[in-house]
């Protein structure tokens, strides 16, 4: 594994990155120092936030409701909440049926396609009918079975004319869209190669990265190409001026304003999730360097303590690298690049878990879920001393949303029944699965006791 003098070494290139590899080979050391008392876990005050990227869950047998003084209380749901649930789950359902068959009735309505392209009158003053006819071209092509190009080649043409450097709004939303359509599926990446497409935003690409006051159109350009790299696995190798800009903002990660970091390593994240994508970084030839880049997020989750939110941006990474598990040869690629985020990584993994921030908690255990996806991950993070413990402590709160993704967690390691867990937490992880993700009030104080 990598030590963290590593991190010294190979992020040295500048002066400001100095401090931060300081910042953590620190973290590094009270790790070493402290390991024997690193899993004292306290309990965090009750919130009822959450980050907005995520809906409440309900747990199918209890509800939480929170009392005037603020704690939790956990209630049975009546009968009614669950036919509530699933009639809203099967409206919900069937109107996606129906929008979808309504979608696809229009795509073959002639008369309809030719009231559409009426509403194409160039201008400012008609820009909002012109884009929701690109919602509409966008809609049709994002269906699996859409191969109506002929038919819609004036559509498309249409929405790839507001490629325009000139409208900086305009110009980015139709980024946006051609990104969801390319990434949708291959055929329409092959059309849209066809069309010259991908060469013409490539160099408007090249032309923005000049042009200081063309952000807003640069930041479009890179969400296209790594939204496009997530279905096209050879994106990174035929476009090597996009690769070499994202790798270069990751190396030097620390001069950048918070959300060109934030873009960058997001970015980094989505184009490694293929396996061609994951060959070509790892091959001996590439040009870049994936265990640097994964060294510099494990320093931005070290150091990013600015806002929680800005922590919780770099974890999410974690989980967008790691959560892919497409067959044995990406989760061995996956277990090496996990091992260059460095030794005491999965510590600090932990130690983002025990804050009593729900961002970082959330974070943090999506990205556990998604490490455990890989039968090589559980012990990296069992062994560590008091981990089990702490997922099974009933009395540290989480949000809402918190305490299911423990929950999942629990059953993925019951699951997988790691090496690192003996039997007898083995036992009490099942007793926590079985009772539920919320205790009932009279059975807390037993769980919590077979814990201590």
């Amino acid at each position: 594994m990598s030590s963290s003098s590593e991190y010294s070494s190979n992020l040295s290139s500048s002066s400001k990155s100095s401090s931060l590899i300081s910042g953590y080979t620190d973290y590094c050391t009270s790790c070493n120092q402290d390991s024997n008392n690193c899993a004292s876990s306290s309990s965090s005050s009750t919130t009822s936030n959450s980050r907005n990227s995520y809906s409440e869950t309900a747990s199918p047998t209890y509800l939480l409701s929170t009392s005037s003084s603020g704690s939790l209380e956990s209630l049975r749901a009546p009968a009614e909440v669950f036919e509530i649930i699933e009639t809203k789950t099967f409206q919900i359902m069937k109107d996606k049926i129906d929008n979808n068959r309504e979608l696809r009735s229009k795509i073959k309505d002639d008369t309809f396609i030719k009231q559409q392209l009426s509403l194409l009158a160039p201008g400012i003053e008609n820009s909002e009918k012109r884009f929701l006819v690109h919602e509409f071209t966008r809609s049709a092509m994002l269906l699996p079975d859409f191969n109506e190009y002929e038919r819609f080649s004036q559509l498309i043409d249409a929405l790839i004319k507001e490629i325009d450097p000139n409208d900086l709004l305009g110009c980015s939303t139709a980024l946006e869209m051609l990104a969801d359509i390319a990434s949708s599926k291959q055929e329409n990446i092959k059309y849209f190669e066809n069309i010259g497409l991908l060469q013409k935003i490539y160099n408007l690409f090249q032309m923005t990265k000049d042009h200081t006051d063309m952000g807003i159109t640069h930041t479009a350009c890179i969400r296209f190409f790594g939204y496009l790299s997530t279905t096209d696995s050879n994106a990174l190798e035929k476009f090597p001026i996009f690769t070499s800009d994202v790798f270069d903002a990751i190396y030097h990660f620390d001069s950048l304003d918070p959300l060109r970091r934030k873009l960058a390593f997001e970015t980094f994240a989505i184009v490694t999730k293929t396996i061609g994508a994951k060959r070509f970084l790892s091959s001996e030839n590439c040009p870049y360097n994936i265990a640097k880049a994964l060294k510099c997020l494990a320093v931005a989750i070290a150091t990013g303590s600015a806002t929680p939110e800005r922590k919780a941006w770099y974890l999410d990474n974690i989980t967008t690298i790691f959560e892919n598990v497409e067959n044995n040869e990406s989760s061995n690629i996956l277990k090496n690049w996990f091992n260059y985020l460095g030794e005491h990584f999965p510590q600090l993994i932990f130690d983002c878990l025990k804050k009593s921030l729900p961002e970082i908690q959330i974070a943090s255990l999506n990205a556990l879920i998604a490490l455990m996806k890989h039968q090589w991950a559980p012990n990296y993070f069992c062994s560590i001393d008091g981990f089990i413990n702490f997922l099974l402590n009933r009395e540290i709160h989480f949000s809402t949303i918190g305490y299911q993704l423990k929950y999942n967690l629990i059953c993925r390691l019951i699951e997988i029944k790691p090496s690192s867990i003996n039997s007898e937490q083995m036992e009490k992880l099942i007793n926590y699965r079985n009772i539920g993700v919320y205790a009932p009030p009279e059975r807390q104080e037993i769980a919590t006791e077979e814990i201590s």
